[in-house]
């Protein structure tokens, strides 16, 4: 069997490495894992913010051949989403963005995904392309219980790999 060249995965659990080794701390976050918080039980969600959860989506992941005969670009989309409490008196505009901050400044240094191995490919680039300040994941979470919000993060991650 060859190498992977499907690499979803390997993505995944370098975007949790890089967020659980650079953010846990300055965010307290108690979760980072991956999947959506669609099958999260609701007391999950209200118990455990501040959270991390990641997920491929939402476009699809691309591929198309770049130089014949064997490289293979692949455009994965990966999504982040930040929950928090709402501290009394605090103000959430500003909690998201000085949070949304924190985030995107890590993501950004970690442009590279340099610790990541792939024996079957070579992360080009890893860019945020998007903060989405009140996903639709901010209703649903505020609709579990009223003191929780939502910050999404869009990413895109290039890998070159052979066919």
């Amino acid at each position: 069997m060859t190498s992977p060249r499907v690499h979803a995965q390997a993505i995944l659990n370098e975007l949790q490495r890089i967020i659980s080794a650079d953010l846990t701390g300055s965010l307290g976050l108690n979760l980072i894992t991956t999947g959506t918080i669609d099958f999260m039980p609701t007391k999950g969600v209200a118990d455990t913010a501040p959270m991390v959860l990641i997920a491929m989506g939402p476009r699809p992941t691309t591929f198309e051949s770049v130089e014949l005969p064997t490289p293979l670009q692949a455009v994965y989309n990966a999504r982040i989403i930040h929950v928090r409490k709402i501290k009394a008196g605090e103000d959430p505009v500003k909690a998201r963005i000085d949070d949304a901050e924190t985030f995107a400044e890590v993501l950004w240094d970690n442009f590279d995904m340099s610790s990541l191995d792939m024996t079957n490919g070579q992360v080009l680039w890893a860019m945020l392309r998007e903060i989405e300040w009140e996903p639709p994941e901010d209703v649903l979470v505020a609709s579990i219980r009223s003191d929780l919000m939502a910050t999404a993060f869009n990413m895109e991650i290039v890998v070159r790999t052979r066919r």
